[in-house]
């Protein structure tokens, strides 16, 4: 599915609501899978783990997907606010194509600040898991940390990265 919107009017909560529209079916399925368990082992102690994965599922995994991909609009908004951009949604991956110039700086930045900021949440999270002595929010923690991974070339953002590095800046 693509969609190409006038990047002001991005905010965060459409950018949510979009994302789950498309990946509906797959969140629903996972979400209904999880309480099979329950069916066998139906105890408190069941439930909690439930509750527990679910957690991390909407606050690790859908939430920190959603707030990476959100945040390279945002740093994207700030080079040209009145600018569009596409929006292609596949099964795995969400891309984002700016419908605009971007200097070789502006993509580097881009490409690396969402990366950066996951990975502070990820140690604030689990600073603050270790001190409340919550583990599964350790883990949420960890899924933030991992967001890093995307800088690697072969990813979206690392093959960003390196092309904001060979790219010639354009004379005037």
């Amino acid at each position: 599915m693509n969609k190409t919107l006038l990047i002001k009017n991005i905010t965060f909560i459409y950018f949510f609501n979009l994302i789950l529209r498309y990946c509906k079916k797959i969140i629903i399925g996972i979400c209904l899978i999880t309480f099979i368990p329950l069916f066998f082992a139906p105890t408190w102690l069941m439930m909690k783990y439930i509750l527990q994965f679910h957690a991390i599922l909407w606050l690790g995994l859908i939430l920190s997907y959603v707030f990476h991909e959100y945040l390279h609009i945002v740093f994207l908004r700030r080079v040209n606010n009145s600018g569009y951009i596409n929006i292609n949604f596949s099964l795995i991956r969400i891309s984002l194509y700016p419908k605009f110039k971007l200097s070789s700086s502006d993509m580097f930045i881009i490409a690396l600040i969402p990366n950066l900021c996951l990975l502070v949440i990820g140690i604030l999270v689990i600073i603050f898991a270790h001190l409340m002595q919550i583990t599964f929010l350790m883990y949420v923690g960890y899924i933030y940390i991992f967001h890093i991974i995307n800088i690697i070339p072969p990813l979206g953002d690392g093959m960003m990265i390196i092309k904001s590095i060979l790219i010639r800046p354009e004379r005037r």
